[in-house]
Order: structure tokens, then C-alpha cells, then sequence
């Protein structure tokens, strides 16, 4: 029970409670969003070889369009590199293009409708690394405001912390688990209007017969993707959300008293 003195002198209201805890939801999306697009960048940048092994898995040399016949996989994965490279905006690579040798000779890797979609491709993730480091930033400002601006004591400021990560982290799921079962019923579909939502060309919608890059990266390698994804993500999500927990459980019997609004 917070003492007289200081809820006459220093307390906080139910309406200001009522805002650190919502504050505190918004910090659980946070901190979720930021996990998860570290979690996408370990797996997609933090090591090549794992592309290496997924054209293997499914063969992508077996399957290039006809009159294309690239030498050797070595080629394939200089490709990649320097396509990674490029998509997460590394200044020394400012150029998609890149020449491969295949049985023809030498050749451009990516055709002009592949190089805009890819350039549509970085855009988004630098917009989405950018998101991550304000999401990060915010919720860490959310923790110290609630602390020393609103709660002011240890107490209130658990209580309201715990609760709103909880909440927070359950809104996050929830929105991911209905995206997941939109994905799993009608993957073309979703992943349709997925490219119409955040493209606003149709530079996306390559053909096979000649698009190097889409024969490369079958679908098989995106679900492969998020599995690897997922299995970074979930258990350090799993340790925000226990921390959350734990604090939530211990705190939230606690007795806060009140000034009146």
C-alpha cells in the first residue's frame, strides 16, 4: 500500500495508470516487431551458406529457364551475396546488376523488370530495419517514462509494466497468428495481396520462362525461411514474455491507491 504522504504529494491517478499500462502494450508490440526483424535478418544475412544449401535442396540449377544453363553453383552464390548485399543497402553495393558465366557465355543475371522490383525490395527493408530501431528506441523511452514520469515507485511501475507487456505481446500473436492461417488457407492469394499492399507496381509479378531470380528462390525456400525465422524468434520471445510474466504474477494483487482524477 503506497503511504498517505506520498499519494497526497507524489501519487499518479487512475487515468495515468490507465496510460502507463497502455504504454506499456504498445512497448510489448515494440519490443515483438524489433525481435522478429532481427530474427529475419540473422537468418537471411548471418549466413550464406544457408542459401547454398537450400539450391541444393530443391535443385535450382536443374530448373532455369530454357537457353540458360549456369556452370557451376559458385556462380549462383556470388550472385547472392552481392544481391543481399545490395537489398540491405550496402553503400559499396549500389548496383543490383551482376554478369554470371553460364554455357553461353557471359550474362546479366537480372533483367530490367527484376532490378525495379528488387530496388522496391530494399526501400522496404531499410524502411523496415529503420522501423526496428525506432521500435526499439520508443520502447525503452515507454520504460524510463513510466518509471520516473508516471509511476515514480517500484511498485505501480511493475504492476502497470508487467500487465501492458502481456497484453502487448498478446495482441502481437494474435495479429501473427491470423496472418499465419490467412497464409496457410490461401497462400497465393495472401501472398497476392501481400505484394499489393506494400508495392505499388506490378514489377513483382515475374515470369518464370525468364526470370532468373524467381527460379532461384522457389516456394519451398520461403517456408524454409520462416521456419528458421521462427525457431530464432519464438524462444527469445518466450523470454520476454516469461519475464513479463513473472513480474505480472507477483505484482498484481499489489494495492495501489489513488489520487481522484
Amino acid at each position: 500500500m503506497i503511504n498517505k504522504a506520498y499519494t497526497e504529494n507524489r501519487g499518479y491517478t487512475k487515468s495515468g495508470y490507465r496510460f502507463g499500462v497502455v504504454l506499456s502494450v504498445l512497448a510489448g508490440i515494440c519490443l515483438m516487431c524489433a525481435l522478429l526483424f532481427t530474427s529475419f535478418q540473422i537468418v537471411c544475412y548471418g549466413d550464406m551458406s544457408m542459401y547454398q544449401k537450400e539450391y541444393e535442396k530443391y535443385g535450382v540449377l536443374q530448373y532455369m529457364p530454357a537457353g540458360t544453363t549456369m556452370s557451376s553453383e559458385d556462380g549462383l552464390m556470388k550472385v547472392t551475396e552481392h544481391m543481399m548485399k545490395y537489398l540491405i543497402g550496402d553503400k559499396d553495393t549500389p548496383d543490383l546488376q551482376v554478369q554470371i558465366k553460364t554455357d553461353a557465355g557471359m550474362i546479366d543475371f537480372f533483367n530490367e523488370r527484376e532490378i525495379l522490383h528488387m530496388k522496391d525490395v530494399r526501400d522496404l527493408f531499410i524502411k523496415v530495419m529503420q522501423f526496428r530501431y525506432i521500435a526499439v528506441m520508443f520502447a525503452i523511452f515507454v520504460l524510463v517514462y513510466n518509471r520516473f514520469g508516471i509511476f515514480r515507485e517500484k511498485k505501480g511501475f511493475l504492476k502497470a509494466t508487467g500487465k501492458g507487456l502481456l497484453i502487448g505481446t498478446a495482441i502481437f500473436f494474435g495479429i501473427v497468428l491470423i496472418l499465419a492461417v490467412i497464409f496457410m488457407v490461401d497462400f497465393n492469394s495472401a501472398f497476392i495481396t501481400f505484394h499489393k499492399i506494400f508495392f505499388t507496381n506490378d514489377y513483382w509479378l515475374l515470369d518464370p520462362r525468364t526470370s532468373l531470380l524467381i527460379n532461384i528462390l522457389p516456394e519451398g525456400f520461403f517456408f524454409d525461411v520462416v521456419k528458421k525465422i521462427l525457431a530464432i524468434f519464438l524462444p527469445s520471445a518466450a523470454a520476454v514474455v516469461l519475464v513479463a510474466f513473472l513480474i505480472h504474477r507477483k505484482y498484481k494483487d499489489v494495492e495501489l491507491t489513488f489520487r481522484k482524477d
